[in-house]
């Protein structure tokens, strides 16, 4: 399957990064936005309104085709800037097709 490139945009990753407080506790960070090209739109179809039910509207999908190393949990930024928090979390990652075919949650925080 081939990306339009007119359809890409720019978007920041922030991959998520675990460290530790004073107590000893974990603490979700996240590292420094990464520039990426992407198409991402909203869920949609007779499967995903089955699968998220109401909760769709919080869903979009994602095709990246370049070669950083995404995973489940890091953050994308789609409608904030790169130095806020991502207000997108990859849920899933679909590496079987070229390009990759991603699930992307409304991050609630």
């Amino acid at each position: 399957m081939r990306m339009r490139r007119k359809q890409m945009k720019m978007y920041n990753l922030r991959k998520r990064e675990i460290t530790k407080n004073s107590e000893g506790g974990d603490v979700t960070g996240w590292a420094e936005a990464v520039p990426i090209e992407a198409t991402i739109w909203q869920a949609g179809g007779t499967i995903q309104a089955e699968q998220y039910g109401e909760h769709l509207a919080y869903i979009k999908n994602m095709e990246y085709h370049g070669t950083l190393d995404l995973r489940e949990n890091d953050g994308i930024c789609v409608y904030v800037d790169g130095t806020e928090p991502p207000d997108y979390i990859i849920k899933s990652i679909n590496r079987d097709v070229d390009p990759k075919v991603i699930t992307l949650e409304k991050s609630h925080g």
